[in-house]
């Protein structure tokens, strides 16, 4: 068999400000080359809408590459001791962001979120051009 190598972007920064928009549906991607939860990723702190149900918050849609559509969204909760990401039925959610992995994520209109600051989830190379 034939190894073909990947080549691709290695993000660097602390951080990459993904823009997303208000009251649409926003197609992206995870910028990093490491697997990450939700819970580190910086939606949530980036301004991503919350609240007790889905349909008032935020909500993204897992690409399913098998069946060519978009999962059940997830949302995050932020109800008194059950904050969290969760599916619709309130079933706590621990699915991941993966490195080129289509999400889409549905916003309200009133969304303060213009900038999703993606937190990178690794501490990144160091090397002086020395070597």
């Amino acid at each position: 068999a034939l190894a073909v190598p990947k080549c691709g972007f290695i993000a660097v920064d602390d951080a990459i400000d993904i823009p997303v928009s208000a009251g649409v549906y926003n197609v992206l991607s995870w910028p990093y080359e490491t697997e990450t939860g939700l819970d580190e990723c910086g939606l949530v702190e980036s301004g991503f809408k919350a609240d007790i149900t889905a349909r008032r918050s935020d909500q993204i849609y897992f690409f399913n590459p098998q069946t060519q559509r978009y999962d059940i969204p997830v949302f995050y909760c932020n109800y008194p001791g059950y904050e969290g990401w969760r599916y619709q039925d309130q079933t706590p959610c621990a699915r991941t962001l993966k490195p080129g992995e289509s999400v889409l994520i549905k916003t309200h209109a009133d969304t303060p979120c213009t900038f999703w600051t993606a937190q990178r989830p690794y501490a990144a190379p160091q090397r002086s051009l020395q070597e």
